[in-house]
């Protein structure tokens, strides 16, 4: 959404998505042009997608604003996909990297309610995978330097898995659909 991407250097925008081009417009905002899984926003034609969009995720049943540029690819994609006409749902788990201090941080899903947590590998050693889950369900996964276990997240929280909590803390355990 070309329309939200004012560039700025000002650190109070850091927070909150920049729709101000987009008031008045009609569109729905709420920290951000809200869209469905399809990327519509509430007004025939217009689709939004990014930083400044707020999308209904239909493996979580809530609205999220992901700011990694992940999500501004995939969802951007489908945007464009829908309004040529492709039906296209952007329904990825969203996730991102980091390298900070010599280690790798993981983080998959939306972790929000999740009532469980399961523990692989050796929180000490920084080599371990933190798997959220809600009512049985594998929601989301942060790790230090576990990027297959991360990779393997994704497709499980895709797929609305419900692992056992022994196999999810087993290392050695193959963590598949």
């Amino acid at each position: 959404m070309a329309a939200g991407s004012k560039p700025t250097s000002s650190c109070s925008r850091r927070h909150g998505a920049n729709t101000e081009a987009l008031a008045g417009s009609g569109i729905t905002l709420r920290d951000g042009a809200i869209v469905d899984e399809y990327c519509w926003t509430n007004l025939d034609g217009i689709a939004a997608a990014g930083d400044a969009s707020r999308q209904y995720h239909p493996l979580y049943h809530e609205h999220l604003r992901v700011e990694h540029i992940d999500n501004v690819n995939r969802q951007g994609a489908a945007a464009v996909g829908n309004l040529l006409g492709r039906r296209t749902a952007h329904n990825d788990p969203p996730w991102f990297r980091s390298d900070q201090f010599g280690r790798n941080l993981l983080y998959a899903g939306h972790g929000r309610g999740c009532d469980q947590m399961v523990i692989r590998g050796d929180i000490q050693g920084l080599d371990f995978v933190v798997f959220y889950l809600k009512n049985g369900i594998l929601r989301a996964a942060f790790a230090i330097n576990r990027g297959d276990d991360i990779a393997a997240a994704r497709q499980l929280i895709a797929a609305r898995a419900t692992p056992s909590p022994a196999t999810l803390a087993d290392k050695n355990a193959l963590l598949a659909i």
